[in-house]
């Protein structure tokens, strides 16, 4: 396993790095990437980044220079303050927030990759409803758990189950579930 570090652009946060000493991967001061604009698709060897408000084309690209030719590493232009690219695409939710995306090839991409999209509303989006975490297990006998908002529009199925977290504060101040939630199994 490789640790990769992110480039943080919230000064508040920076501070954050004097914590990872054991990063095999430092990008260099130009590359801004936060991990909230990383999607890992591994069926279709893909890592999705969300470029704008967090992550820029420079951190996308120091990404694929680490990643070589395991991955390829796919920007997605997110329109605006868009914090970052989980806050209105969820890859296990299936859910996505098209308004939020700039480029109309980057909304067929995610189409034709993951069909059918639950497609959220602004409110819905506001209230990050996108930011689920997946816990899935390889024990057969263990179903996957999402850990979402109380009103997630994810509905529960066979193989999964949603446990619910109230985090209506933590959104005031630009956090969300995945930034602040390390679940443990």
């Amino acid at each position: 396993m490789k640790v990769l570090r992110a480039n943080m652009l919230s000064a508040i946060r920076q501070s954050e790095y004097e914590l990872i000493k054991n990063a095999d991967y430092v990008p260099p001061p130009e590359a801004m990437i936060e991990w909230g604009d990383l999607f890992l698709d591994k069926a279709h060897h893909l890592m999705l980044v969300g470029i704008g408000y967090r992550t820029n084309m420079d951190g996308a690209k120091w990404l694929q220079s680490v990643v070589g030719t395991d991955y390829e590493v796919v920007p997605i232009l997110t329109v605006g303050e868009t914090l970052h690219l989980d806050c209105v695409f969820s890859l296990v939710g299936k859910l996505l927030y098209p308004d939020a995306i700039e480029k109309a090839e980057d909304i067929e991409l995610l189409h034709s990759l993951y069909s059918p999209l639950k497609l959220l509303t602004e409110k819905q989006t506001k209230k990050l409803l996108a930011n689920l975490i997946s816990v899935s297990s390889k024990e057969p006998h263990l179903r996957t758990r999402l850990i979402g908002s109380p009103s997630c529009p994810v509905s529960k199925t066979a193989d999964a189950t949603i446990t619910t977290v109230n985090l209506s504060e933590l959104i005031k101040v630009d956090g969300a579930h995945r930034c602040s939630i390390a679940p443990l199994i």
